[in-house]
């Protein structure tokens, strides 16, 4: 069934936005913590960061899983080991700019078969500083780990002449122009699954990187899924989440479910706004899997 195309209201600055091609590897699985420790003091070892997880994508329940902070499809960073990778500028670099949306191709000679299989960023868990990629299910299986992937970095310094009190972050404008967004002369309607308390918002507060995702705690987020656009009510987010009456910050769902206290499923902020140029608009299918 072919998608009926949207024609964007946007007067996004894309001639202004540069590409930039980079590198990075495939990560393996790691365990964070020994134990996950939930909220009534009982210890779980359960899996969750890193590695090809092979049946989690967008559209997933968050809580799909025996898990905590499952992150979906392929983890990415630009170096093979961990504490490397935590340590390293080059990392930081691809987590910073690399936005929902962006190209991934395989380039790795030891898997000559796939090199030039294509997959899509579709979000970024701060932290670990880690960068997750969704291809197809069938390929998956097929990937080694540290294998070699090229990412194309594109929508850093994203804005919209018409709207110049929001601000846009990690997400390409090839995936907002796809998007229903409704415009008039006040400002944008953005869609949304939902709207979310900012009493709601846990894990990340009083970060001041934009570039990170942040933790909806139970029960709020319990009825999301991965790739969902939520509104974050009261929130300002652009040096990180500030709370601010009459803000809005829209985001969407990066990671699953977790066990610890504060905790939550992940929110990547792409837009957010301290006056009335950013609305909303609820709407189920608000999911990245329908613009990507």
């Amino acid at each position: 069934m072919t998608k009926e195309l949207v024609e964007s209201p946007l007067n996004l600055n894309t001639d202004k936005l540069v590409k930039v091609l980079t590198f990075g590897y495939i990560n393996s699985i790691i365990r964070y913590n020994m134990h996950e420790i939930s909220p009534d003091g009982q210890t779980h070892v359960v899996p969750g960061l890193g590695g090809i997880v092979l049946d989690y994508k967008l559209g997933d329940s968050v809580d799909k899983f025996v898990s905590d902070h499952l992150q979906p499809g392929v983890t990415i960073s630009s170096e093979k080991d961990f504490d490397e990778a935590q340590a390293s500028d080059t990392n930081l670099a691809l987590f910073t700019y690399a936005c929902l949306g962006n190209k991934v191709t395989i380039v790795d000679a030891e898997v000559p078969k796939l090199v030039g299989t294509e997959g899509t960023i579709i979000g970024k868990h701060g932290g670990v500083n880690y960068v997750m990629a969704q291809f197809e299910q069938d390929v998956l299986p097929k990937l080694p780990c540290n294998c070699e992937v090229k990412i194309e970095l594109y929508g850093c310094g994203l804005q919209d002449a018409s709207y110049p009190d929001i601000t846009f972050m990690n997400i390409s404008p090839d995936v907002l122009v796809k998007m229903p967004i409704k415009a008039d002369d006040n400002g944008i309607m953005f869609p949304v699954v939902q709207h979310i308390p900012a009493k709601a918002m846990g894990s990340g507060l009083g970060s001041v990187d934009h570039s990170t995702d942040y933790d909806i705690m139970k029960p709020y987020g319990a009825n999301l899924k991965i790739g969902d656009f939520v509104a974050i009510d009261e929130h300002y987010c652009k040096v990180g989440p500030t709370l601010q009456e009459g803000a809005v910050t829209i985001g969407v769902i990066v990671h699953g479910e977790c066990i610890d206290p504060g905790h939550g499923p992940g929110v990547l902020p792409i837009a957010t706004c301290k006056t009335t140029q950013l609305g909303t608009l609820i709407n189920s299918a608000a999911n990245l899997q329908a613009y990507i």
